[in-house]
């Protein structure tokens, strides 16, 4: 398909989730709809990983070192999981997360569609990823969450290493989503954190630094769609500027 991202053209941004049957089906519904307006297009997090992180619980189920219970947020009821009786941060190992082999598939089914003509030229290929707080804060009681969310973190950080070595940084940008955050800001979730604003800017600006500048970088902050509401409604989009300000002052990057 010829063409390009026209500037004269209103620009859109497609923040991940499209709920249509697989990657191929929501990149030509994405391009046909939108092309022209689109500079990159996300792979619609189809299959199991529809409901966001909430695939993650598995994930969470078949790692070393941890053990769980169900737990009702009032928002959501999942699993949620704490340290192993006398379990330590070097016992706590997670298996791969996932979202690099997702990323492969999808980026085979973005590259062939665009080989054949399908998708426009100029369109590059966005993952959007869940920050480690966010999916500790979801999965982990708060007296763990600090020791997990380091074995987490370490174990999506390899997971974006997976994702860069296979897929060209001239086709690739990586988005950390961040919803949860907040919720541990607003006090609707429990959490660990002692000043939320400045350490969720902290670990943003850190995982958002470790994105090689080559690849293109998003932020998507979010108060969250669960149910068709948000976990609160803002009064206003106080906090959502001030992590946003703070994180945009530390970054050592560019921020697409």
């Amino acid at each position: 398909m010829s063409g390009s991202y026209d500037p004269d053209v209103r620009g859109a941004l497609l923040v991940g989730s499209i709920p249509l049957h697989d990657a191929a089906s929501v990149m030509t519904f994405a391009n046909d709809g939108l092309g022209r307006h689109l500079r990159r297009i996300p792979d619609g997090e189809t299959g199991i990983r529809i409901n966001w992180t909430r695939w993650q619980e598995d994930v969470f189920s078949r790692a070393t070192g941890l053990t769980s219970e169900l737990f009702d947020t009032g928002y959501l009821k999942r699993r949620k999981f704490r340290l192993r009786h006398r379990a330590g941060i070097n016992e706590i190992e997670f298996p791969p997360l996932g979202y690099a082999q997702a990323a492969r598939e999808s980026y085979a089914e973005f590259a062939g569609l665009k080989k054949r003509g399908r998708i426009l030229d100029h369109l590059k290929f966005q993952v959007c990823l869940p920050t480690p707080l966010a999916c500790t804060v979801l999965y982990v009681f708060p007296d763990d969450q600090p020791e997990v969310e380091l074995a987490y973190e370490a174990a999506m950080l390899r997971e974006v290493d997976d994702i860069v070595a296979a897929v060209p940084a001239a086709n690739l940008c990586i988005q950390w989503d961040t919803a949860v955050e907040f919720a541990v800001i607003e006090n609707v979730f429990q959490h660990s954190l002692i000043d939320p604003i400045s350490e969720v800017a902290d670990r943003l600006v850190r995982i958002a630094n470790y994105i090689p500048r080559e690849v293109e970088l998003g932020l998507h902050l979010c108060y969250g769609d669960s149910g068709g509401k948000y976990f609160k409604e803002p009064k206003d989009t106080t906090k959502l500027v001030a992590v946003a300000k703070d994180v945009i002052t530390r970054l050592k990057r560019p921020l697409q």
